[in-house]
């Protein structure tokens, strides 16, 4: 009976001690293959990152088209496309015909409207500024009353004027090639009056006499050929200042006896108006 009982508790030792190396000898088993399973992760997760794959997307091919690198946050921002940059204009030279009216601001001697040749040169200081340099030339007939010269009958030929002026000439593009400006200048000018003929013959001498022009100006401009031809058309007038010279005064002549006799001077114009149409070359 003894020896039975004694037989019982070596049994329930063996199976003690049996299940506790079981089990110590599971835990390394089971921490090595936690071990073994998160290295796996490591390296899918590096392989992932190698390949520029989102982590955690494995639908993600290696084949599919990259995102763009943050183009959302670059300063500046990228260029999609080069910008047209338009021709910068530096002068233009043409020719102008132009219609002029001086009042002469007498009834009994009259300038009548005359048709001026010309030329100008155009300086693009910057792309809303201009300077324009320009020349007149042309003539204004003369129409006078009995007595307005001289006692005896006379008649006043052409007289000519020749100008030299500048203006600055704001401008607003208003498009492609359509330009407004306006402008504001001086001038000066050249008054020549032939000797005038008279009846009974009297003998005087050619006269001259000069002046300033202080102008305004308002026109347009138009390229016909972008920023290589075009055309100008402008609407000015002004007033004048520092009028002298023989052809405005009263001078000596001799009459038809040989005596001293006196020739009346020619009115000065205090006002002057004008349109003047041009075509010129851009540079």
């Amino acid at each position: 009976m003894r020896e039975s009982a004694a037989a019982c508790l070596v049994l329930v030792v063996l199976a003690c001690a049996t299940a506790s190396g079981g089990t110590a000898h599971a835990q390394p088993k089971a921490k090595a293959d936690s071990d073994e399973a998160g290295k796996s992760s490591d390296k899918s997760t590096d392989s992932k990152e190698a390949e520029g794959l989102p982590e955690g997307d494995d639908d993600v091919t290696a084949d599919a088209p990259l995102p763009d690198p943050r183009a959302g946050e670059q300063f500046p921002a990228p260029v999609e496309s080069v910008p047209v940059v338009p021709a910068r204009r530096w002068l233009s030279i043409g020719l102008d015909l132009s219609a002029l009216v001086r009042p002469s601001g007498q009834d009994d001697i009259r300038y009548l409207p005359g048709v001026f040749w010309g030329g100008h040169a155009r300086a693009e200081l910057t792309s809303f500024l201009g300077l324009r340099v320009y020349f007149t030339r042309g003539e204004h007939s003369v129409s006078l009353d009995p007595g307005s010269l001289t006692p005896v009958t006379a008649s006043q030929g052409n007289v000519t004027v020749s100008s030299i002026g500048s203006r600055i000439e704001p401008t607003l593009q208003i498009e492609d090639r359509a330009r407004l400006f306006l402008g504001l200048g001086v001038a000066w000018s050249r008054l020549v009056a032939p000797e005038p003929e008279t009846e009974p013959r009297w003998r005087s001498f050619e006269r001259s006499g000069v002046f300033l022009e202080w102008t305004a100006a308002v026109g347009a401009l138009f390229d016909v050929i972008e920023d290589r031809a075009g055309v100008v058309l402008s609407v000015h007038g002004g007033t004048t200042s520092n009028a002298s010279g023989s052809a405005f005064d009263t001078t000596q002549a001799i009459d038809h006896n040989g005596q001293r006799a006196r020739v009346g001077g020619l009115p000065i114009s205090e006002t002057t108006f004008g349109v003047t149409a041009g075509v010129e070359a851009i540079f």
